[in-house]
């Protein structure tokens, strides 16, 4: 029977080249983690969408996927960085 509670994998990556990000990830998922969370805060906020997304698209539609800032945001940047990553 399950506590509810979901074990999640985060690393600090916002640096990490896209191909070690999704390596990582990928070794998150062997390692049976249920979700993922990775950091964001690129000087240009379309690389952090590009990153989400490639991210996603390896997770799949049912794993959760979180995103983090880490307070780097105004609260501008973070409502558009929150329409930009809704899709």
């Amino acid at each position: 029977m399950s506590n509810g509670s979901r074990a999640y994998r985060r690393a600090i990556d916002l640096n990490f080249p896209l191909e070690r990000l999704l390596d990582n990830v990928r070794r998150y998922i062997a390692e049976s983690y249920e979700a993922v969370k990775i950091k964001v805060g690129q000087k240009d906020m379309a690389e952090d969408f590009a990153r989400a997304e490639a991210v996603r698209t390896l997770l799949g539609p049912s794993r959760p996927f979180m995103v983090d800032a880490n307070y780097c945001w105004s609260v501008d940047q973070a409502i558009r960085a929150a329409q930009g990553f809704r899709p």
